[in-house]
């Protein structure tokens, strides 16, 4: 069963810690498949035990599909962000803490 990033009994700091080397790997140009190795605790993709081997395409797949929302999420929160300093910016105070608020709670 799933819960957000992170299936149930896993080390959530660590999901989200792993979701963000991924996307910095991938958005750097650097081969995401380091962080899939350093996640299952070796160096390389190459030391992978033969049980750890079948599970590591699981691991990068998730580690992939929380990039994908964590990219998500920022945008929203970016875009909802702008929205409020704009709000701000034209006197509309109200309206200005309601989408700072909206953006915070979109992460």
């Amino acid at each position: 069963e799933m819960r957000g990033l992170t299936p149930f009994g896993v080390n959530d700091l660590a999901v989200l810690r792993a979701s963000r080397e991924y996307v910095s790997a991938f958005e750097a140009g650097r081969d995401p498949s380091q962080v899939v190795a350093k996640a299952l605790g070796v160096v390389s993709l190459e030391g992978l035990s033969p049980a750890q081997r079948v599970y590591s395409e699981k691991v990068r797949a998730k580690l992939e599909e929380n990039a994908l929302k964590l990219r998500g999420r920022a945008l929203e929160a970016t875009r909802l962000y702008n929205k409020g300093i704009f709000a701000y910016s034209k006197g509309m105070y109200d309206d200005s803490v309601k989408w700072l608020q909206a953006a915070l709670e979109s992460i």
